[in-house]
């Protein structure tokens, strides 16, 4: 046993792990610190313990390098589960999502603009909410900004980790800001807005939830203004009325906190 022990042991110090099976029937791993032939060995035991064993009180020793080794990758490729956490009903929620509409303008052109909202809204029997909805819009051609205050009302279906949702929007748009406005006597108006769609949630928080809404919205506006038309006479006055409307594909990235 003796022997076995030595030829091992000569060309494995430094930095490695053992596993030592003592006469008594015991099995100690760890971090070899020092091996005295034929007085003991000196093993690292967590957590940061050093522990001497005496060399006949030794029946087995075994480098186990490469099995620690592999123990350490497999316990790194290992993911924990995700945690995902039950909505809570009869309460309160504050969320809060930013969007980029998109759709062509009246030139037919692309058009990607920025938005944000933020809501207020309860949850009552089991997956539906209804709130209250506060946000900004820009619109390019014509360009137009719109401030959106509506009601929300949003259904969920129940799924262990990720579940979808669907939800109807309505209100009204009140202007902010209108490139109209470069005539004195123009006159520009907010109006209706109408969004519906479909999007998908998950709560790994306690009280925070993500969310994902893909739908169609449009928005309405009225401008009233005058320009000079010119014709073969000269420039004439004339008076304009417009009725405006964007439709957009609605994407939006929010958060909400119950």
């Amino acid at each position: 046993m003796m022997l076995l022990i030595c030829s091992t042991v000569f060309g494995q110090i430094g930095g490695s792990y053992a596993r030592i099976e003592t006469i008594d029937g015991k099995t100690i791993e760890g971090k070899v610190i020092n091996i005295a032939y034929g007085d003991s060995v000196v093993l690292d035991i967590p957590p940061s313990n050093s522990l001497s064993i005496l060399w006949d009180n030794i029946r087995e020793m075994n480098f186990i390098d490469k099995e620690v080794k592999e123990r350490i990758q497999s316990e790194t490729r290992v993911k924990p589960p995700k945690t995902y956490y039950p909505f809570t009903t009869n309460s309160w929620n504050f969320s809060l999502d930013l969007g980029f509409p998109f759709g062509l303008d009246s030139w037919g052109d692309p058009s990607l603009t920025p938005a944000v909202h933020v809501g207020v809204g309860y949850s009552f029997k089991e997956n539906l909410q209804l709130g209250a909805t506060l946000g900004h819009e820009a619109y390019f051609w014509p360009n137009n900004g719109y401030a959106p205050v509506g009601i929300e009302f949003r259904g969920r279906v129940d799924r262990d980790k990720i579940q979808p949702f669907y939800y109807v929007q309505t209100g009204y748009g009140f202007l902010t800001y209108s490139e109209y406005h470069f005539n004195n006597s123009s006159m520009v108006t907010g109006g209706l807005f109408a969004n519906t769609g479909i999007g998908i949630t998950a709560k790994r928080k306690h009280h925070r939830s993500w969310y994902l809404k893909l739908g169609w919205r449009r928005q309405y506006g009225y401008a009233e203004y005058e320009a000079n038309v010119w014709q073969p006479s000269g420039s004439v006055p004339a008076k304009f009325e417009e009725q405006i409307q964007y439709n957009r594909i609605d994407l939006r990235l929010g958060w909400m906190w119950d």
